[in-house]
């Protein structure tokens, strides 16, 4: 059982990931589960400077979008991704507040059924 917020509503820059609808959790866990993932929480301070780092780079992406960028600026922090480890680093959702352009698609490697993982290592 997941319950939405109802009172101490944290707040945060990445707004999107205080959700207050709890319609998908279970898939999300399923999924953390299933692949041996694990959860990252990381402080106020590294969301903040994951979308600093990504609005200086070009790209127009909201701060909830760049959540896995400061997951992956504390694991690194933490010593807890090792020297040439591959990673999959995805920014979603766009800025709407702001209108910076970037083309991002010689950045997307599309893969179907019949390609092997290779292609994007």
């Amino acid at each position: 059982y997941m319950k939405a917020w109802d009172k101490n509503i944290p707040e945060s820059l990445a707004e999107g990931i205080l959700d207050d609808v709890t319609y998908d959790w279970l898939s999300v866990v399923e999924g953390i589960m299933e692949s041996g993932g694990d959860v990252v929480v990381v402080t106020e301070d590294y969301i903040k400077e994951a979308y600093k780092i990504s609005r200086k780079s070009g790209y127009n992406v909201s701060a909830t979008g760049t959540a896995g960028l400061a997951g992956l600026m504390k694991l690194m922090k933490e010593k807890k991704i090792t020297e040439g480890e591959k990673i999959g680093l995805l920014f979603t959702g766009i800025d709407r507040r702001k209108n910076i352009r970037k083309d991002l698609s010689q950045n997307v490697v599309t893969l179907n059924s019949k390609d092997l993982i290779d292609k994007i290592l």
